[in-house]
């Protein structure tokens, strides 16, 4: 290669390769029998690492490591989320990448699956810059590692800016200081278009943002009208997975909320708590939420009964 003469390998060279070779397929073998079959014990995850590590670019083994961490992480969740638990899952996903881009820190299948565990939210973003820092170095034109390090940027400064945003809102939110909502928004869009196989992620994420900027509305006990339709609330499910409980319900007890008096046959606030959140301490007469996705007939029902000072929904008289 580049003017260089090949040099014939040795019997010895060569005896090893076929043993190499032979081990590689057994365990490519292996690897197609579990994915055909959903098998996805400890052995058979293990034996998907071994090839992995040997072979990076074998894509159906990232296709059934995703199937096969995805379903522990399932697992976990059936059975009650186990925040170290999933960590030591997804630590260990970390550990396989960075040695198959070992092996090949080219490979499109193993930066891939790095993207995919740095979406489930339980990374260090440190230790990825220094893997990009040791990748960078043997190569300084690797665009996987680059396109990764930008994206890593993005997801950083997003979480940056809604920390900021945090601590903003825990001294006085109304004396000027500027809030970062809508450049954080910009940056999740950002991430949809550029890395589209985590959008589901980033979907999530959005949603959070756009419910935090409604916080403020909380305040607002003089507001007597608010139109907030089309403005894609629910459009986006939230992956409860990542989080430690699924909403502020699950610690339900000694909260102080009155909840008795809203709830009926018809109506349940486990369903709407984040409604229940929003629009608990308004005294709205006018509110337009058509034209998203969350809206129904039992939010409806649910935000009258929450709110006995409304008297127009979407144009029509409340009951």
């Amino acid at each position: 290669m580049h003017g260089r003469p090949r040099i014939a390998p040795t019997k010895e060279e060569q005896e090893a390769s076929s043993v190499k070779a032979a081990k590689l397929r057994d365990l490519q073998s292996q690897v197609l029998n579990f994915h055909h079959n959903k098998i996805y014990t400890k052995e058979a995850v293990e034996i998907s690492a071994k090839l992995l590590e040997s072979n990076p670019e074998h894509y159906t083994g990232w296709n059934y490591r995703k199937l096969a961490v995805q379903y522990l992480l399932d697992q976990q969740s059936e059975n009650g989320v186990d925040s170290n638990s999933i960590q030591s899952i997804l630590d260990e996903e970390l550990r396989i990448v960075e040695n198959a881009l070992k092996k090949n820190f080219k490979s499109y299948g193993a930066w891939h699956h790095r993207k995919w565990v740095l979406s489930k939210g339980h990374s260090s973003t440190d230790r990825e810059l220094r893997l990009l820092g040791k990748f960078q170095k043997l190569d300084a034109r690797n665009f996987h590692a680059w396109n990764y390090r930008s994206k890593i940027g993005k997801l950083t400064l997003a979480r940056l800016l809604m920390a900021c945003n945090t601590l903003i809102s825990y001294g006085n939110p109304h004396d000027g200081t500027e809030v970062h909502y809508d450049d954080v928004l910009a940056l999740y869009r950002d991430l949809m278009k550029m890395d589209p196989a985590h959008i589901c992620y980033y979907e999530d994420e959005f949603s959070l943002v756009l419910l935090k900027q409604l916080e403020p509305l909380k305040t607002l006990k003089s507001l007597e009208a608010l139109d907030i339709s089309y403005n894609e609330i629910g459009a986006h499910s939230i992956d409860t997975i990542r989080y430690l409980c699924s909403s502020p319900l699950t610690h339900a007890d000694g909260n102080g909320w009155n909840f008795k008096k809203i709830i009926d046959e018809d109506v349940k606030l486990k369903d709407h708590w984040d409604a229940y959140l929003l629009f608990k301490n308004l005294n709205l007469r006018q509110l337009e939420i058509t034209g998203n996705a969350v809206v129904n007939d039992r939010l409806k029902a649910f935000v009258c009964k929450l709110m006995p000072s409304l008297k127009w929904l979407d144009g029509e008289k409340c009951c």
